[in-house]
């Protein structure tokens, strides 16, 4: 029996969860790098972010983040001021107390 998955997969966050498990192989299997710097990442605990613009839709990030923190991650560059910005902006803006100020000066 084989499951296939007719959605395409999330984007991953972070270069760490950029590594794919290839099954396809018969007799060994392979492990894919798809951003080119996840296994250098991991090796490293390095937490990179894996697209240029980081765009919360909920808090999964920033707690991933911190995850990865207390294992003894740590931020590339950055990446701890784009994860910030992004999740002020989550709350402030998009979600937040001035987005609700806007929408009632909006009225």
């Amino acid at each position: 029996i084989s499951f296939v998955s007719l959605e395409p997969p999330p984007t991953p966050i972070f270069t760490v969860g950029t590594l794919v498990y290839d099954l396809s192989f018969d007799e060994e299997s392979a492990v894919i790098d798809v951003t080119g710097k996840g296994y250098e990442d991991v090796c490293s605990k390095k937490i990179r972010i894996s697209s240029t613009r980081l765009e919360l839709k909920d808090l999964s990030a920033v707690f991933l983040y911190w995850t990865l923190k207390t294992l003894g991650y740590e931020p590339e560059n950055d990446t701890k001021d784009t994860v910030r910005d992004a999740f002020l902006s989550f709350f402030l803006l998009d979600n937040g107390i001035a987005s609700a100020l806007y929408k009632e000066a909006a009225r």
